[in-house]
């Protein structure tokens, strides 16, 4: 069996309670994020901060229950293990 057909299913129960932050919050980061939930690799919509200028993008992001902000800088402070900048490429120099 190749390391390409294996079952690369994670077991995150007995991982500590991850908190992670999503620099932008459109499209390709509502996939991530909620691909995180569902794959139970964040305890819930919480445990995930994520920050866009585009009020439409935060304002879908907290009805699923994420934490949204405007500001790079909470999403810094609050995610403790990973950030994620889901920007488009032209974008990321400013953020």
């Amino acid at each position: 069996e190749d390391n390409c057909s294996r079952n690369t299913e994670i077991d995150m129960s007995e991982h500590k309670e991850l908190s992670v932050g999503f620099v932008g919050c459109g499209m390709m980061a509502s996939a991530l994020m909620e691909g995180l939930v569902h794959k139970k690799v964040v305890k819930d919509p919480s445990s995930i901060t994520c920050s866009d200028i585009y009020q439409p993008s935060l304002d879908n992001a907290a009805a699923k229950g994420f934490s949204a902000t405007k500001t790079n800088e909470e999403v810094c402070n609050k995610a403790k293990d990973v950030i994620v900048i889901a920007v488009k490429p032209n974008v990321v120099e400013d953020v």
